[in-house]
């Protein structure tokens, strides 16, 4: 049954290496795992290019990473320590605000500071300052995953980021 976070895709019929999803990386066709898939009747998907598989990867792989989310630990305010959704929603929420902030129009309460949920629905409280260096850093971490994932499937073999960000 396919599932996509533990699936395989092999690119233009070269069955030397295979896409793992699980640790989006390239495994050799002689790895334990992959084996023990095959074995299990499973059969790799074939696709046509890295190209694709990157657009296979964003569309069903990448959602369910960011839906485990990312952990915050603030250097200055403790209280803003704890996990945070990075889901498509959460993402759209967070560029809204803090594009809201950068042009002078405020947080969404109207007061300064302001609640934000994370993962486990605890409001935390944050200042105009701290949400937008709490955007940012999310926003590099996003782009730092989405340059990685396309380096590895391109061949390379990037390090992906840490979900563990640090904020002042």
């Amino acid at each position: 049954m396919y599932s996509p976070a533990n699936w395989y895709w092999t690119i233009a019929g070269d069955t030397t290496h295979a896409w793992s999803s699980a640790s989006l990386s390239y495994v050799p066709a002689a790895d334990a795992a992959y084996a023990a898939w095959l074995a299990a009747g499973n059969t790799p998907t074939s696709i046509a290019s890295a190209g694709e598989l990157y657009q296979v990867m964003q569309q069903q792989v990448v959602p369910l990473l960011q839906a485990a989310g990312i952990q915050i630990a603030s250097t200055s305010t403790p209280a803003l320590n704890g996990p945070y959704p990075i889901d498509e929603a959460a993402q759209s929420d967070m560029s809204a605000i803090a594009a809201g902030v950068a042009a002078g129009k405020g947080l969404p309460s109207g007061s300064n500071p302001f609640a934000y949920p994370n993962s486990e629905g605890a409001e935390v409280v944050f200042t105009a300052e701290q949400f937008t260096d709490f955007a940012a850093a999310i926003e590099a971490y996003l782009y730092a995953f989405n340059q990685a994932l396309a380096a590895r499937i391109g061949g390379g073999s990037t390090a992906l980021p840490s979900t563990a960000l640090t904020i002042a």
